[in-house]
């Protein structure tokens, strides 16, 4: 490590100073990025820590995402949404996908007490995802003597809402694009849905989707 990265290494923050991790691992653990390689032989996971993004903040709505470049060994962040000139880069330091008190303990860890619009209307926000939880339960049992209009209107409804909220990163947004592709009446909007997904599989993911 060159002396310019050390001194911007040791800069960052460390959240775990009581746990035993060391200043080193600590700063890795605070500011890592979780790096899987798409290799049957390698089944480890790493932690890459990275001069900019490393330093990008938490959010439970982040605007960016991540994933790891095998070929030029470098981390990408892709948009989520559009964003403005001038607006931060926010990302998400944990499942944003459970309830409001789950987040607000995982994020103890980095010491952070989120006070982000999701969080700070925490009361309507864990009424969605419980509604997302609901829908997708519900949709995924047969049997349910629902039409498909409803089911439509339902999926439709939460995947609205998702985008109004910039939730594109929750687990529900891409299952719930492959739910109106397969619900979609007409051959243009299954098209749409299906390239929604598609572009979402390769901004979040990294991989880009053939057509089957």
């Amino acid at each position: 490590m060159s002396p310019e990265n050390r001194d911007a290494y040791s800069k960052l923050l460390n959240s775990h100073t009581n746990d035993g991790s060391g200043p080193l691992s600590g700063r890795a653990r605070t500011h890592g990025f979780g790096i899987k390689f798409p290799v049957d032989e390698v089944k480890e996971q790493y932690i890459g820590t990275f001069h900019k993004a490393s330093r990008i903040r938490h959010s439970c709505a982040p605007n960016v995402a991540y994933w790891f470049d095998i070929a030029s060994f470098s981390i990408r962040l892709v948009a989520l949404r559009s964003i403005k000139k001038g607006e931060e880069l926010l990302t998400s330091y944990c499942d944003i996908s459970i309830p409001t008190a789950e987040r607000q303990a995982a994020l103890k860890s980095y010491q952070i007490d989120c006070k982000c619009p999701i969080c700070l209307d925490c009361t309507n926000t864990d009424v969605y995802l419980a509604s997302f939880e609901k829908t997708w339960e519900a949709f995924s049992k047969p049997n349910q003597g629902v039409g498909a209009c409803v089911w439509r209107q339902n999926v439709m409804s939460c995947i609205g809402l998702m985008e109004e909220k910039g939730w594109h990163c929750l687990k529900y947004y891409p299952r719930f694009l492959v739910l109106a592709e397969k619900l979609a009446i007409h051959e243009g909007d299954r098209q749409k849905f299906k390239n929604m997904y598609k572009a979402w599989h390769l901004d979040v993911m990294g991989l880009k989707l053939e057509d089957n």
